[in-house]
């Protein structure tokens, strides 16, 4: 697979993702049949088109990424519409191309609306030159590193990062609390609890030398939120609120529903549906988990899937 196409479908997998998919490096490279440092090094070639690529768990990209306006024509429109429908026609019929002009137009338009050029976001180019792009975007930060905070992520485990000083060049050890890696125009950062700060940080890719895992585990601060993250630190685009439904039985609702501000939607047997429009659903997760099984998480599917991996987890440590 060339390289082109490989970035394309690495951009396809993290813009639709599947329900439930885990995107990791080793996941990716075994969907597009390539190495893990092959796809690492998609990952940051990709970032240069200002893509926000970010990790907290699995690969995203963010799906409110502005695209400039391409001010298409109507014969360029009527070209999309061409090939929307497409895969609908019968297959093996030849038909010809009715919008040579308009073609190359649409292309013309879509490489602009890219904030890098088109050539150079898709070509790797000579090994040389890409190794040494990749050493001018993150210096020493590699990609065994990198596996390592996926890990710390994904599990929820402390980390130690080999760093070199704010105020001088010693290399000294952090112990910290990984909570999302953000891929950003050439460059890879961390956003960390660090304990002995006591506060949520960034830390540059460039500033780390190495990292090694330990087997503590951390639970995330509750009031950090990775998509205010992503626009307070980097300016992305600012997520939209999001509506959370829980259909919670009466006794559940008694205890602990009424102590939120939710709009309250009678159901039979006593039961009822709580409905709340929170910045991230995140916030809510510590609430959710105290209602045990007296609620249902009915909206949105991302709390649903974490709840279940967090039954899950209950399932196998205590069921016998």
């Amino acid at each position: 697979m060339s390289s082109r196409r490989r970035r394309l479908r690495i951009l396809e997998l993290l813009t639709f993702p599947c329900e439930g998919k885990q995107w990791r490096l080793e996941s990716l490279a075994q969907e597009t049949g390539e190495s893990r440092e092959t796809i690492f090094h998609d990952l940051r070639r990709l970032s240069l088109s200002h893509v926000p690529i970010y990790f907290d768990g699995t690969y995203r990209i963010l799906p409110e990424l502005p695209i400039s306006p391409l001010r298409l024509s109507f014969q360029e429109v009527l070209l999309l519409a061409e090939i929307v429908e497409a895969p609908s026609r019968a297959r093996g019929k030849k038909r010809t191309a009715p919008y040579k002009s308009s073609y190359e137009n649409l292309v013309k338009k879509l490489k602009s609306a890219f904030p890098v050029s088109f050539e150079t976001l898709w070509d790797s180019g000579p090994k040389e030159v890409s190794q040494q792009l990749l050493a001018s975007m993150d210096g020493p930060f590699s990609q065994e590193s990198y596996e390592r905070l996926e890990t710390g992520i994904s599990s929820h485990k402390t980390v130690k990062l080999l760093t070199t000083g704010e105020s001088t060049s010693q290399l000294v050890w952090k112990t910290c609390h990984p909570l999302l890696l953000v891929f950003h125009r050439g460059e890879t950062s961390l956003v960390a609890y660090v304990p002995q700060l006591d506060r949520i940080r960034t830390i540059k890719g460039k500033a780390v030398c190495d990292t090694l895992e330990t087997e503590d585990l951390f639970t995330p601060p509750v009031e950090f939120n990775y998509r205010s993250a992503l626009h307070d630190i980097w300016g992305f685009p600012k997520p939209e609120r999001e509506r959370v439904r829980l259909l919670v039985t009466r006794r559940g609702f008694s205890t602990y529903g009424r102590e939120m501000a939710a709009e309250v939607q009678p159901k039979e047997e006593g039961a009822s549906i709580l409905t709340l429009t929170v910045n991230h659903w995140q916030e809510l997760l510590p609430w959710v988990l105290a209602f045990g099984d007296e609620a249902e998480v009915l909206e949105p599917q991302p709390l649903r899937n974490e709840m279940r991996r967090i039954a899950k987890g209950f399932f196998e440590k205590y069921w016998w």
